[in-house]
């Protein structure tokens, strides 16, 4: 099982604000970089924690999304295994997630930074697939381990063959060059099902859980049955 990090803003007055209303300014007035170097070192730490104190947990991935401005920093790479260094978590329990966009404005050069995050054991994960302009031959060339199938694509199963088709022929391609396929924003049993007779891998969405806070997610592994997800 792998969860994901998230990032939420508490405002004094507006209460929780979701990222799609503050990363752009995030990224406007430069704090977006100590912003997602805290989420990785906080992420890394978190699991390490649970890890050391809840055995039954030691098999938990955790994910983290990366900013196009963090992920193109020269010292990016150097700054992720310090995080593990120092939270001493395995680098196989951390799944980075980049977006599709993100990485294919300058593929010949991120190509490189992947490798280096995989050589130390890391999970690269491209984020949001389907909504930017890779091909099929690109994603090949990646060093990839994961793509995540954009809730676009989930939202409208059901609705005539053809989203059916487009899933099952990114699932069989993305199986042949051996990449798991996740899918986002799943909502419905319905959604589920069918996602899985094509061959996705894994899902995530409401279906199982809107976001948590650290003492409700505990909670909800402690209470979560492995059924629903086989």
């Amino acid at each position: 099982m792998e969860v994901e990090a998230l990032v939420r803003w508490r405002h004094p007055t507006r209460g929780l604000v979701h990222p799609k209303d503050f990363i752009a300014l995030a990224e406007e007035i430069g704090v977006i970089v100590p912003l997602g170097d805290w989420a990785i070192n906080e992420a890394c730490r978190k699991l390490k924690e649970w890890q050391n104190h809840y055995p039954e947990h030691q098999g938990k991935r955790i994910a983290v999304n990366v900013s196009a401005l963090q992920f193109h920093r020269e010292e990016f790479v150097q700054e992720v295994a310090k995080a593990l260094e120092v939270s001493g978590l395995a680098p196989q329990c951390l799944t980075l997630e980049i977006t599709e966009t993100a990485i294919m404005a300058d593929k010949e050069r991120l190509t490189g930074r992947i490798s280096d995050l995989r050589d130390l054991g890391v999970e690269i994960a491209m984020d949001d697939f389907g909504t930017g302009y890779s091909s099929m031959s690109s994603l090949a060339q990646l060093p990839i381990s994961a793509v995540k199938l954009d809730r676009s694509f989930v939202k409208v199963i059901g609705e005539g063959w053809a989203p059916s088709a487009v899933i099952r022929a990114i699932v069989t391609l993305c199986k042949v060059m051996n990449l798991k396929v996740v899918a986002e924003g799943v909502e419905t049993q319905d959604q589920f099902t069918h996602l899985f007779t094509l061959g996705c891998d894994l899902a995530q969405g409401y279906l199982f859980s809107e976001p948590l806070t650290e003492p409700e997610l505990l909670s909800w592994l402690a209470s979560f049955d492995p059924c629903i997800a086989a």
